[in-house]
């Protein structure tokens, strides 16, 4: 009888992904008093060598632990929860579930970026490969799959280390002695040193760089033109209002030389935050006066008004892309590596016993409350409510009822907390006044479970009064398009979560 819990412990709740090296599941921890749910690696990887075994045994268990220290000390790391290994050659970590969506995914529902989203995108995720690099660890996967927008906070998480991975394919290699690791890393979004299987810490930053193209152009790596003179990747015509700063960090990124790449991630990162920098130009060029600014892993700054952050007017949001192969070279090396890896996973695979998870076909994790489902007009009308109700919460009494009726998580918090809006607005004696709060169209909804998406543009008309006066910068009119995600709680839909785009 196949067992119902993995490890007497963890109900899986459906497939997220499978791959060469083992598969991904959402699962349910059964022995927290939560309940919470949690993504379950499995790690395929099977030898008749004992003495390989526990080499890929200890390397496991090494990694793991790096693992586990980067995901305690780094919020935008996923904690690792717990690790462990069978019998049958199969090696399972389990760790924090994010939830939000992949870039990847945000790209292709909503169309690519704008270079202000992109830049604070790179901002953030630097701070966080900086964090990485410190530890001597190369994350060797860095693209749009691999990057989740968290819903809680709209900071995007980095996951799926391709550390483990290469550290045991090394370990499997070394039965067939062979000098070199498998290569590990995604086709388009790898440097060429790393396809070689020598990754160093500017190779995270090729693929970072290639990452943010994608966010900005919509095309994968494999679309875009190269120079096959040079070498380098030709994307900035498919890109709309470009600040020749960003394009210039951004080529200087993805350069075929690793000499002629940033050194450091904080190089790159003080680069994207300075107030001028000269790359590929004679020209300095200035950065944008308005910009989010997010130091390190847990803070985040930000360079306009305070109440700014809070409502959809002047939000904004992130983005990033991806890139294109090297040369022909490069190209005829990668073919080779593929090559050997079918080999070598062909030869696994046959030894492979049958997987042993029992996999329900839920199509997302429950909900302990009756859902009531929500139509798109429903959508419209909540979202319509809320903009109506604007008037009542952000001026006095400042209606703090009403804002609990009609939102919830992120929304909620940065209108309620301690160092909230209302807070805010109460502090400095402010007050928002509005004059057209309309929707104009829908461009995007979909539902399902407790969870709703709805893009919708929409049409508003403010003014900020600080001690009696207008604040002339503050006030204005903006025609905006902005995503809601809403979710079904104590017997209501609510807003969650909200981004311009």
């Amino acid at each position: 009888m196949k067992p119902k819990l993995l490890n007497n412990r963890y109900r899986v709740i459906r497939a997220i992904s499978s791959g060469g090296f083992g598969e991904t599941f959402l699962a349910q921890d059964t022995q927290m008093p939560s309940g919470r749910y949690c993504v379950i690696k499995q790690l395929k990887v099977v030898t008749n060598n004992p003495d390989i075994y526990q080499e890929v045994l200890q390397r496991f268990q090494r990694e793991a632990a790096i693992l586990e220290e980067l995901g305690e000390t780094n919020t935008q790391i996923p904690k690792l929860y717990a690790y462990f290994s069978d019998t049958a050659g199969q090696f399972f970590l389990i760790q924090e579930w994010i939830e939000g969506e992949t870039l990847a995914k945000i790209v292709e529902t909503t169309g690519k970026m704008t270079d202000s989203y992109v830049q604070k995108i790179l901002i953030s995720l630097l701070s966080v490969i900086n964090y990485i690099h410190s530890k001597n660890i190369i994350h060797r996967d860095i693209k749009p799959e691999n990057i989740i927008l968290r819903q809680a906070d709209d900071l995007p998480v980095l996951i799926d280390f391709g550390a483990v991975k290469d550290s045991i394919s090394t370990a499997i290699n070394s039965e067939n002695n062979t000098p070199v690791s498998l290569m590990i890393g995604t086709p388009g979004y790898m440097a060429f040193e790393q396809a070689a299987g020598r990754p160093v810490y500017a190779s995270d930053l090729y693929s970072l760089g290639l990452t943010a193209i994608y966010l900005l152009t919509g095309k994968v790596p494999q679309d875009l033109e190269m120079d096959l003179q040079t070498g380098k990747i030709i994307w900035q015509q498919y890109t709309n209002n470009l600040t020749p700063k960003l394009a210039g960090i951004l080529d200087k990124a993805i350069q075929p030389n690793i000499s002629d790449r940033f050194g450091t991630a904080r190089e790159m990162l003080e680069a994207l935050q300075s107030d001028s920098i000269q790359v590929f130009t004679n020209e300095i060029k200035q950065s944008s006066p308005s910009l989010v600014v997010i130091n390190n892993y847990e803070k985040t700054t930000s360079l306009d008004s305070p109440i700014d952050k809070y409502l959809e007017l002047p939000l904004t949001q992130l983005s990033i892309i991806r890139r294109n192969w090297q040369k022909t070279a490069i190209i005829s090396s990668a073919i080779g590596s593929c090559f050997l890896i079918g080999i070598l996973l062909k030869n696994i695979l046959i030894k492979s016993p049958q997987s042993e998870l029992e996999i329900p076909t839920f199509p997302t994790p429950p909900t302990t409350e009756l859902v009531t489902s929500i139509s798109q007009t429903e959508a419209k009308e909540l979202i319509q409510t809320w903009l109506n109700a604007k008037k009542d919460i952000f001026a006095p009494p400042y209606n703090q009822k009403l804002a609990a009726e009609l939102t919830t998580g992120q929304v909620y918090d940065t209108i309620m907390s301690s160092n909230g809006a209302i807070a805010w607005l109460k502090e400095n004696n402010a007050y928002y006044q509005y004059g057209v709060q309309k929707i104009d169209s829908i461009e995007y909804f979909s539902t399902q479970g407790n969870q709703a998406t709805i893009q919708v543009k929409i049409t508003e008309e403010y003014q900020l009064f600080k001690n009696k006066q207008l604040e002339n910068q503050r006030s204005g009119s903006s025609q905006l398009t902005v995503i809601y995600n809403l979710q079904f709680i104590d017997g209501k839909w609510k807003i969650a979560a909200s981004r311009v785009i």
